[in-house]
């Protein structure tokens, strides 16, 4: 057998590797495109007449024996029709596929010629690709995973909140000035192709620990995650075009069809390839048998010759390009500029903000040409991931004030594991991110499985300098205090009363259960709730408000423009309470007072200005009253700017006098806005200027 393998040809010996990387089956179609787009079989679609369209490296496999037709009945046919004999899946038997060698490599070079671009070029590190997946990945565990529908798509409420704890300020991603577009469902369906999220019940939840991800090299996990965007049919770069690719389809296609012409590209050393070049010669490439809109269909020629067959072909051919740069052009440059780029994979050269040039960083060519030298002139270290001889190195310093500044171009992919369980991301730029340690994040590290030494440990060794005094006491002091809070999981019920003395009342009746607190009373599974007597009545089961804390909890709060935060009494929870007076003063038994005051106070004790908009926002009956939002933020020391002054105002309750004063060529250099259809708002500084035209045109200043 690898006597066999070894005399192949070059198209023999791709298609073999495919059938490998496919697990053994492949669509004969599918196969054909494949080749063509890596320059391994005729783009010329119309080079035989149209009844021997045939796929000849197909049928050399077929007659070697090395893959077969799974069914008889096809395997008989003599010769198939067009279409059947392109949708036949074709296999190959494990025992093949175990000697066949997977590489792909010495494909022929797209013909496209790199060239200086001395304008502006962005590029992202790979420590910033890793700091995002990761970052999604722990957002979405951080969640308890992503609620889908009966269909398997994710919840909109869910998707939003991922946006919230991503810090998006949409579900595109605007990167150095590059649109990812509808980002957030791409990352989301592309780490579900790729393994990484997997079906729990009804949701959506990391399918490995997170250190396990970050114990993998930048290029591994690039890798599995640009797998996961190549074989994803749950979503598409959003595009507009004739036909509704409802699966995805023909966009998961070109995905893998732009990829491997991609490797086809020659060596770029130092310079850039045009995208307008690029997709001249993609289009030659493939043009004939690919469209992401829909596949061209070819013309009927039969019958046709010289000048006519000409003719139609020539036309075929310009209809084709037409609409190819209508969509497919379009598409391209999507991809290169969204998922391409998110993921790290390509330089973008801009002209005046707009792509015109790329080629592969040492990431992306480690992704696509892996084992092929790197030619170009760049830093192999931007694919170093995780190195164990580095994960002690510094890459971070620790401020007194709980911030923790990142230096991109050292940090480790261990290290920022390290962060993301145990500090809040609060930005990240090209080179440097922003953490804060807080009592939360610090609980979630050691809620992860650190114990505090270890958590003290791994800060100091990725710290410059030595850890500030008073962030190591208070790393202790929330660990401490966490160790002295004891959880008792127990299955019942939870009763809340209005005051002690009525529980008091309710004990003394003879009510089942346990007291809790102050005015709790815990009845576990098993127990009846107990009616003793009429004193009691309030407590038959049909009147008692039941709250479960398993799923979402009641939306029980309102909250006035000047900051009021009123409660339902019949929908209070466990927790409500507590959570607001962490950010409100309490001015009644169900009102609370939200103040610059109390908020200032709450975030520099730790907490975050998100964890009381979000709060607010999920428990709201109603949404946040705008005034309100901004008010918030101006407490958390993101000031809004502006300016107060006095102004002037000129008012005529004659309309058509007034009219004719806003045509005014005398009138109309003092105007400076309109505050009615009797009001103008006037220039202050013009006033005198005002005062002389209104006396000179006799009209009556009062």
């Amino acid at each position: 057998m690898k006597e066999v393998l070894g005399a192949l040809n070059d198209p023999e010996r791709v298609a073999m590797a495919l059938f490998k990387r496919a697990q053994g089956s492949v669509v004969r179609g599918t196969l054909q495109l494949y080749l063509v787009a890596m320059g391994l079989a005729p783009s010329d679609r119309l080079r035989n007449t149209p009844e021997t369209t045939e796929i000849d490296v197909a049928e050399s496999l077929l007659k070697m024996g090395l893959i077969f037709h799974p069914s008889p009945y096809y395997a008989a046919m003599f010769r198939p029709t067009e279409y059947y004999l392109e949708a036949m899946s074709l296999v190959c038997d494990r025992r093949v596929l175990e000697v066949v060698d997977p590489a792909i490599r010495d494909l022929p070079a797209l013909p496209v010629t790199p060239s200086r671009h001395d304008d502006v070029v962005v590029h992202r590190s790979a420590p910033a690709v890793m700091l995002d997946i990761l970052g999604y990945l722990r957002a979405i565990e951080d969640l308890g995973g992503i609620g889908l529908t009966k269909s398997g798509a994710p919840r909109v409420n869910d998707m939003r909140k991922l946006q919230r704890a991503m810090q998006w300020t949409a579900a595109d991603l605007v990167i150095d000035g590059l649109h990812f577009w509808d980002a957030l469902n791409g990352v989301l369906s592309a780490l579900a192709a790729a393994g990484w999220l997997a079906e729990r019940g009804d949701r959506l939840v990391p399918a490995l620990p997170l250190q396990k991800i970050a114990s993998l090299s930048y290029a591994e996990v690039v890798t599995i995650v640009c797998g996961g965007f190549l074989a994803t049919t749950m979503w598409r770069e959003p595009i507009q075009h004739n036909l509704i690719d409802h699966y995805g389809g023909y966009h998961t296609m070109g995905r893998n069809l732009l990829a491997f012409a991609i490797q086809t590209l020659p060596a770029a050393g130092d310079g850039y390839f045009s995208l307008d070049e690029f997709d001249a010669a993609f289009y030659a490439r493939i043009g004939d048998y690919f469209s992401v809109e829909r596949p061209p269909q070819p013309p009927y020629l039969l019958g046709r010759k010289n000048d006519e067959l000409t003719k139609t072909v020539a036309e075929w051919r310009n209809r084709t390009r037409a609409q190819w740069l209508g969509v497919t052009r379009v598409w391209i440059e999507k991809v290169l500029t969204g998922w391409f780029y998110f993921l790290g994979m390509v330089e973008i050269g801009l002209r005046d903000d707009k792509a015109v040039c790329f080629r592969l960083t040492p990431l992306g060519h480690a992704v696509l040409n892996p084992g092929r030298p790197d030619e170009t002139v760049r830093s192999e270290a931007l694919v170093r991931g995780a190195d164990d001889s580095a994960d002690s190195a510094p890459a971070w310093v620790v401020q007194p004030n709980f911030d923790v500044v990142v230096y991109l171009d050292r940090v480790t992919a261990t290290q920022l594991a390290f962060l993301e369980r145990s500090a809040g991301r609060t930005s990240a730029q090209q080179h440097v991110a922003h953490y804060q340690l807080t009592r939360d994040s610090v609980y979630r590290g050691l809620e992860s499985g650190l114990a505090i030494n270890d958590l003290l440990g791994d800060l100091q060794r990725g710290a410059h300098a030595e850890l500030p005094q008073n962030v190591v006491f208070e790393i202790r002091e929330w660990a401490a205090l966490r160790e002295r809070i004891t959880v008792h999981r127990r299955s019942g019920r939870f009763l809340e009363f209005a005051s002690a003395a009525e529980r008091s009342t309710a004990a003394a009746s003879g009510l089942k259960g346990e007291p809790l607190g102050d005015r709790f009373w815990l009845v576990r599974t098993g127990d009846v709730l107990n009616i003793p007597n009429e004193s009691l009545a309030p407590l038959d089961p049909a009147k008692i408000t039941r709250i479960s804390y398993i799923g979402v909890l009641p939306s029980s709060l309102s909250v006035t423009e000047d900051g009021i935060v009123t409660i339902r009494r019949d929908q209070r929870d466990l927790l409500i309470e507590a959570q607001i007076s962490q950010w409100a003063d309490r001015i009644s038994d169900t009102e609370w007072r939200l103040t610059a005051e109390r908020v200032s106070s709450a975030i520099k004790s730790g907490s975050r200005l998100s964890e009381l908009t979000s709060l607010l926002k999920m428990r709201l009956s109603h949404a946040l009253p705008p005034l309100l939002d901004v008010v918030l933020r101006n407490w958390a020391d993101r000031r809004t700017p502006v300016e107060v002054g006095e102004v002037v105002v000129l008012r005529c309750m004659n309309l058509d006098v007034m009219n004719i004063i806003k045509k005014s060529a005398q009138f109309r250099p003092l105007i400076r806005g309109e505050l009615g259809p009797d009001t103008l708002l006037v220039d202050a500084t013009q006033l005198g200027e005002l005062q002389k035209l209104v006396k000179w045109a006799g009209m009556e200043n009062q």
